[in-house]
Formats: structure tokens, sequence, C-alpha cells
């Protein structure tokens, strides 16, 4: 008996890639969106942790600990697309001393997202008891794209040094979503 090897024709092939592109195309707009949104959470992620852990070093070295923005590492900014620095700060001047230790930095991708902090201060402090030092503040995470109102965050930090994430009700309208997270 003769076996009968069959291929496939070169049309079945052509018919085959065409519709694997045709389905490629369609699911790269959800897997860029899909991308995106992680990035946000793990962006949002960091800025949390850095928070907490400078809160954690307040309680655990019995000391004011700030947390700011910095282009050059030793003194606060008020541009919070700087590089962001926690540090030991006893004498509460805002910049790293030759005593003081820079213990955490935290540097965002350019263009991936604006920070914005509200506060009466530019700088996030906490004392030895874990309270952040006279007030507290909010810090926003604005996509680049604003036409993402879902990626919108905000880092709330009340007086008593807990962190929590607010983010937009779904079908929020521009207006108000510029009035509550001010992006």
């Amino acid at each position: 008996m003769k076996s009968k090897c069959r291929g496939a024709s070169l049309i079945e092939i052509l018919g085959v890639c065409t519709i694997m592109a045709v389905v490629a195309s369609l699911s790269y707009p959800t897997l860029a969106g899909v991308i995106a949104d992680q990035r946000m959470k793990t962006t949002v992620s960091q800025l949390r942790l850095i928070i907490k852990s400078a809160r954690q070093l307040a309680v655990f070295e019995g000391t004011t600990v700030t947390l700011c923005p910095s282009a050059d590492q030793i003194s606060c900014s008020k541009e919070w697309s700087d590089p962001l620095i926690v540090f030991t700060d006893p004498n509460h001047n805002e910049q790293v001393d030759n005593d003081e230790i820079l213990e955490r930095q935290l540097e965002l991708k350019p263009g991936e997202a604006n920070l914005r902090w509200s506060s009466l201060q530019p700088y996030l402090q906490f004392n030895r008891e874990g309270f952040t030092r006279a007030t507290n503040g909010s810090l926003r995470y604005c996509p680049q794209d604003q036409t993402k109102t879902n990626s919108y965050r905000k880092l709330v930090i009340s007086r008593s040094g807990r962190v929590r994430i607010s983010q937009p009700e779904r079908g929020l309208s521009n207006d108000r979503l510029n009035q509550d997270f001010g992006c």
C-alpha cells in the first residue's frame, strides 16, 4: 500500500496567515492597554512602598525622616518629576547633611506620568512616632495620556502617616476629574 503524504497548499497557508494577522491586529490595542495599566499599577505600588518605608524608618530609627524630590540628591526641590529621596533629617532642614543618611531613592521613567504633591509643605516628613510632621497631603499620579481617566490615582497620606489609594469613579466628567485629581 502506498501512503499518501499530503501537505497544506499555498492557498491554505495564506488563508491561515491572513486570519492570524487580523486577530493580531485586533488584539494589539487591548494588549497595549494592559501593558500601560500594569505600568501604572507598578509605579503606584512603588510610590506607596517608598512612603511606607519612610514612615517605618522614622519609627525604627526614632528620628525625623524626609521624603521629597531632589535633582541633586542633597536638597529637596519642589519639582515632583525629580527623583524621590528618603533620608534621616533630625534637624528638619530638608537636605542631606554630612551626618545624615540617604536611605532610598526612586526615579520614575521619564514621560511615564506626572506627579503632583498637594500639601502645606513641598515635602513629606515623618516624626519618630510615624506621624506626618504638621500636615497630611496627597500625591497625585497623572498619566501622560490625559484621556486615560481610569489611570488617575491619588495616594492620600493621613496625619497618622497611613497611606490609601484613591481612584476616579467610572463615568466621571473631565471637569470633576480635574477638580478631584488636579491633573
